[in-house]
């Protein structure tokens, strides 16, 4: 039985990844949250909102991504009279977080299988 203040289940293993590229490319968690809120929102404005970046960065940034891997991410569409333009992701674009969410899944059944050995093999062991 682990006592309730047991220092060992206070910590865990945790993890942060990207995924890396030719041309300096690396696309992580926040970039893979910009695309995904586009995806949903169809409008940079938003989505930018949602992940918690500017809107000017947020353009930088998808921008970038396309520039590095050399395909178009996104697509952007002018608006009508009253402006209001529209912005998609291209097959590309999620592609690319297909890619990055696959290799978070994997990466986190590795990271519960080391969590759960963390724990096993360090409860009771005298520091």
């Amino acid at each position: 039985m682990q006592e309730p203040n047991d220092p060992i289940q206070q910590y865990e293993v945790g993890c942060k990844f990207w995924i890396k590229g030719s041309n300096d490319f690396t696309m992580g968690p926040g970039d893979v949250k910009l695309i995904k809120s586009l995806i949903e929102l169809k409008n940079l404005t938003k989505a930018a909102k949602v992940s918690n970046y500017s809107y000017k960065y947020a353009w930088k940034k998808l921008k970038n991504i396309s520039r590095k891997t050399g395909k178009a991410i996104v697509k952007s569409h002018r608006g009508g009279k009253g402006g209001g333009g529209e912005v998609s992701v291209t097959l590309w674009g999620i592609h690319l977080v297909s890619l990055f969410e696959s290799a978070e899944v994997q990466l986190n059944k590795v990271i519960s299988k080391i969590n759960a050995d963390f724990v096993k093999n360090n409860h009771k062991k005298e520091i």
